[in-house]
């Protein structure tokens, strides 16, 4: 059965954040893939292509979540009548009324990993039919040699130039990377 489609009314601010993710983000994302797989350069339904594109995508994803980070954090959002500190801006707040039971801390030397395969089976290291999917698996040389052509392809440009491009529907530098990407 689907979620039933309401108005929440507790979750608000989070759901606010989530927009600003879906508008800030996502949806440069959304617009690229529409433009490749227009052109018959991407394929949803084929794993090298789906892996490709999101090996270079997550750091220029990274660059606009930094961004929005950052305003969000910044802006000011309305309190809650009755609730003391739940307006203001998201990092004054917490700067002015922490936790009640202050942050919790990791004990130095803490291996989260250990702590669960002591009592879970162990997890996967590695993706899934991840050597299928990559051609270069295991090989680090040939795989840092990649590396260097997808930077040469680009002509140097970086992640937050690459970013600004989508943001602004300019898509040669992505396009070229993921078309070398996938040629090795």
């Amino acid at each position: 059965m689907h979620h039933v489609v309401e108005e929440s009314k507790f979750n608000t601010r989070s759901e606010k954040f989530n927009y600003e993710v879906n508008v800030r983000c996502y949806i440069h994302v959304r617009r690229l893939t529409n433009v490749m797989e227009a052109a018959g350069i991407l394929s949803i339904s084929e794993p090298r292509h789906v892996g490709a594109f999101s090996t270079l995508m997550k750091p220029l994803m990274q660059v606009g979540l930094d961004r929005l980070r950052a305003v969000w954090n910044q802006h000011r959002v309305s309190g809650i009548p009755g609730w003391p500190g739940s307006g203001g801006r998201p990092l004054d707040r917490v700067r002015k009324y922490p936790p009640p039971s202050g942050r919790a801390a990791l004990p130095a030397g803490f291996d989260a990993v250990a702590e669960y395969e002591a009592v879970m089976p162990a997890l996967r290291r590695e993706p899934i039919g991840a050597e299928r999917r990559d051609s270069l698996y295991r090989q680090p040389a040939a795989q840092a040699q990649r590396t260097a052509a997808v930077a040469l392809a680009v002509g140097g440009a970086g992640a937050v130039q690459m970013w600004d491009e989508i943001v602004n529907d300019e898509h040669t530098h992505f396009i070229a990377a993921y078309l070398v990407y996938l040629s090795f």
